[in-house]
């Protein structure tokens, strides 16, 4: 889901080697709000959803938390576009 009006997107990651073999599913969702310097803070959060009968640890949540702020950390040191 994409809401430009309210800067935010909310996915769904279905598959891949991010999920392993603990998880069904992650939703992420993501917005973007004006800060009094006048950039952007970005929040975010995330659901983890688990096959049956499995408990996810703390340690391995903050690994998939360090894996979407690395991506998010390479997007802001590129260069601002030129409108």
């Amino acid at each position: 889901m994409l809401d430009t009006e309210n800067l935010l997107c909310k996915y769904t990651l279905v598959e891949g080697d991010s999920l392993g073999r603990k998880l069904e599913s992650i939703v992420y969702k993501v917005k973007f709000e004006a800060s009094s310097n006048g950039g952007c803070v970005c929040k975010m959060t995330s659901e983890y959803h688990t096959k049956a009968d499995v408990e996810l640890k703390e340690d391995e949540v903050k690994a998939g938390k360090d894996n979407a702020m690395g991506l998010y950390k390479v997007v802001e040191a590129l260069p601002p576009s030129k409108p």
